[in-house]
């Protein structure tokens, strides 16, 4: 249930949960447990059990509720990183050095899991395994506009110390001494035991732009291989698709054509129509905000993407197209001509563009065909929160970590 307050100048004191419940039930407020009756302890998932069977509702009152749990809709902040969050995660007992503190860094080969991460304590979500003095984490995030955001504060939860940076800058350290810190490094002490959420203040200048310019990236480069087929037969359309065999077919690099003297390709000349194929990879589309094919081509063309027509030169004829259909003029071959894409027609994974070159004549005398296929990529500024939490002891029992990220703004 969602509910508004408004705490500015407020003299409340005090929360007091009022609940019937039949069995058991544990009650969070803004994503933090306040109460809990008639559970077992420790981790809570949807199967497990109240601890009591009674036969009807039973009321139960709480009053230690922590005022730190409400959140004023007055107050203007929003959280960057959330308690519970899935952070990458490094637990081999591995010396880390100072690299994987920066935004840049790869951890793709880490573990991941949410937190809290840690083992011993029974409340984990993600375990980790012991032995290590040093444990690394690390969680990227994004921040789409940085006017607004007027401060900072990271609330930590470790067990035993730990350093926090953000973006490879040092913002915070709790239970560790000053100076430069190494993986052998042990904690000071053990402090709270990893109970409690504790509150630094984070310099907001350290964090990144969320959008940045656009870049531009070759699905399909000029002078790339292409499937082709020059011996003036009748394709009609099921060579269009992606899943069309074109193994019979010819290949060779673009330019393809003849006659002009600039061709990495010569094909066969006298047919009307000339028939191209070229298949490519794209592991990730969510970034993509434009396509646009740009070619050199004489003289008319027709343009698909996964078997859907999705470009025509402008001196191709409307309506259905044929292996005899001619192009309305010659056109210029030095030309670049740049054709929008839409976007729906791409997927994640394999592609094919397919093109058919048309002559505007059954006697024209050259033919010429170089594409360019390119995709407008928001480029995306990543925030990286890094946090080493290191033991207070070889021996010690126990390992927690929790962190959230909160921006005030203007």
């Amino acid at each position: 249930s969602e509910f508004s307050t408004d705490l500015a100048g407020t003299d409340l004191s005090a929360l007091t949960l009022s609940l019937e419940v039949d069995d058991g039930a544990v009650v969070y407020l803004n994503g933090t447990e306040v109460h809990r009756t008639a559970m077992p302890t420790g981790t809570i998932t949807y199967a497990s059990q109240s601890t009591s069977d009674g036969a009807d509702p039973v009321g139960y009152t709480a009053t230690a509720i922590a005022m730190g749990s409400l959140i004023s809709s007055a107050d203007p902040s929003r959280v960057l990183v959330s308690k519970g969050a899935t952070w990458s995660y490094l637990d081999d007992a591995t010396d880390q050095g100072t690299a994987w503190q920066a935004a840049s860094f790869d951890d793709s080969s880490w573990s991941t899991g949410a937190a809290e991460l840690g083992f011993t304590e029974g409340d984990e979500a993600t375990l980790i395994q012991s032995g290590a003095t040093t444990y690394y984490f690390r969680h990227s995030f994004t921040v789409a506009d940085l006017g607004d955001v007027s401060a900072l504060t990271v609330n930590l939860k470790r067990d035993d110390g730990a350093i926090v940076y953000l973006n490879g800058t040092e913002v915070a350290r709790d239970g560790l001494a000053a100076g430069t810190i190494g993986a052998g490094d042990f904690a000071e002490n053990a402090a709270d035991d990893g109970n409690n959420f504790h509150p630094f203040t984070v310099d907001a200048s350290l964090l990144l732009a969320g959008d940045a310019t656009p870049t531009a990236d070759a699905l399909i480069a000029r002078k790339a291989d292409w499937s082709y087929l020059d011996d003036a037969t009748d394709q009609g359309t099921a060579w269009t698709a992606s899943d069309f065999d074109d193994s019979g077919w010819s290949t060779g690099a673009a330019e393809l054509g003849f006659t002009e003297g600039d061709e990495n390709t010569l094909i066969e000349r006298g047919a009307i129509t000339y028939y191209f194929r070229h298949t490519f990879t794209v592991a990730d589309i969510s970034d993509i905000t434009a396509l646009c094919l740009k070619t050199q081509r004489d003289d008319g063309c027709v343009i698909y993407l996964n078997g859907t027509e999705v470009a025509r030169s402008i001196n191709m004829p409307d309506g259905v197209i044929t292996f005899q259909t001619t192009s309305g003029d010659a056109g210029s071959e030095s030309t670049v001509y740049m054709y929008d894409v839409a976007l729906d027609g791409l997927v994640a994974g394999e592609n094919v563009v397919a093109v058919e070159v048309h002559q505007s004549s059954a006697g024209s005398s050259d033919v010429s065909f170089d594409p360019e296929f390119v995709a407008s990529r928001t480029a995306t500024a990543e925030n990286v929160l890094a946090v080493e939490v290191h033991q207070v002891s070889a021996t010690s029992s126990d390992v927690s970590f929790d962190a959230e990220l909160v921006a005030t703004t203007s």
